[in-house]
C-alpha cells in the first residue's frame, strides 16, 4: 500500500508507525502494521473542510485491493 501511495505522489515519513501525506485534499493519514496480529491500523488524521471521510476510506479500499490482486 505504500508504494502506491508514494507512486500517487504521497510522502512518506517514519517507519511503523507512518505519517502519510497524500498531497490531496488535505488528507493526512497514520498507518501502523502489527506483526504480531498481521493487522495494518489506518488512522485518517486531516482532511479539507469538503472531504468525507467516506471518500477517503473509498480510495484506501480501492488501494488495498490492488495490493491484494497483485500478489
Amino acid at each position: 500500500m505504500l508504494d502506491e501511495l508514494i507512486a500517487h505522489g504521497s510522502h512518506v515519513t517514519g517507519n511503523n508507525p507512518w505519517i502519510i501525506d497524500t498531497k490531496e485534499h488535505g488528507v493526512i493519514l497514520n498507518g501502523q502494521w502489527n506483526e504480531e496480529t498481521l493487522t495494518l491500523k489506518i488512522t485518517v488524521t486531516d482532511t479539507n473542510w469538503y472531504v468525507t471521510r467516506k471518500a477517503v476510506w473509498g480510495n484506501i479500499d480501492s488501494l488495498i485491493y490492488l495490493t491484494k490482486d497483485a500478489g
